[in-house]
């Protein structure tokens, strides 16, 4: 939805100008497609794990980038900060279970099957 409505309609969110409207849906359109990469990652999670932990770590990062913009700009809407909590704590927690069940030696010989 955010690529379609754009970011007024996200969590309080306001119009912005073009630029960073264009930025906001263009860096949506990738989220959108991790999200469908991380579904399809899903239905062969021991083959497909290396794609998973790519996905998992790639949105932990993106935590940091929120903590920069906190420290520059302020605080967002607290479903933003609930945002902000999964990727700094509960992802790199999610991304060490994952590692456990699906060690890179049992996804490389899944991925040779």
């Amino acid at each position: 939805m955010d690529v379609v409505l754009g970011p007024a309609f996200a969590p309080g969110g306001e119009p912005l100008n073009p630029s960073l409207d264009s930025e906001f849906r263009f860096a949506h359109v990738f989220w959108l497609a991790a999200g469908v990469l991380l579904w399809w990652s899903l239905f062969s999670p021991e083959r497909r794990a290396p794609v998973t932990r790519v996905l998992l770590v790639i949105a932990a990062i993106g935590g940091v980038a929120r903590i920069i913009s906190v420290l520059w700009v302020g605080w967002p809407h607290p479903v933003f900060i609930g945002a902000l909590v999964l990727e700094v704590v509960i992802l790199p927690l999610v991304i060490w279970w994952h590692w456990r069940v699906f060690p890179p030696a049992r996804a490389d010989r899944a991925a040779a099957d």
